[in-house]
């Protein structure tokens, strides 16, 4: 009875075995490639597929393709939006995105104000990390022009206004993220104004 046993058991052993998936050759994560930091230029009408300042591309656009290192340069003028951006891509301590007027103290507002008045209508979502966001305009969001719910970014000379509900506010990205460790931390934010 013993030795049945053992054969059974040998039986499913190697069945099991001759079972599973062979794991990859290389299955350890690899890091992005890496690629020369860029200009990616913007503007209101722009719909330009390279985002030169010849062809800037739309916001939302620059928000996708945006990589470690880049900056986003912003024309000029206002750029109205019917839904929240969101800027999910992750820079890093080496290779902070930027996002900021082409020229510096010209004005650029990003006017959601087609929004419908809801608690998920924020204008600007932040949830990457390693960005720096300088001298923009934010207005008429259904809920906070900018919500920011990353790491380690700057936000300075910015001005959030008529928006329907706090111009700016830092919180967890989900409700699933219920200890602090998850919520934003080391961001700093100075000289803006919200009204």
């Amino acid at each position: 009875m013993k030795r049945k046993i053992a054969i059974v058991l040998s039986f499913f052993t190697i069945l099991l075995t001759a079972c599973q998936k062979n794991p990859p050759v290389n299955s350890t994560p690899q890091p992005p490639i890496e690629t020369e930091p860029r200009i990616i230029y913007v503007s209101p009408n722009g719909s330009g597929d390279v985002a030169t300042k010849e062809s800037p591309t739309d916001f939302s656009t620059a928000a996708i393709i945006v990589n470690p290192g880049d900056t986003i340069l912003l024309e000029a003028g206002t750029y109205k939006f019917r839904s929240r951006i969101n800027l999910y891509q992750k820079g890093t301590p080496e290779k902070r995105i930027t996002l900021k007027p082409e020229i510096d103290g010209s004005k650029v507002i990003l006017d959601f104000s087609s929004q419908e008045f809801l608690s998920t209508n924020r204008g600007i979502q932040l949830s990457g990390n390693y960005w720096n966001i300088y001298g923009i305009d934010v207005t008429g969001a259904g809920d906070n022009g900018l919500y920011i719910c990353g790491n380690y970014n700057i936000i300075e000379n910015c001005q959030f206004y008529k928006n329907r509900d706090s111009g700016l506010q830092l919180g967890r990205g989900a409700s699933s993220q219920t200890t602090v460790d998850l919520w934003p931390s080391n961001n700093l934010i100075r000289n803006y104004t919200s009204f």
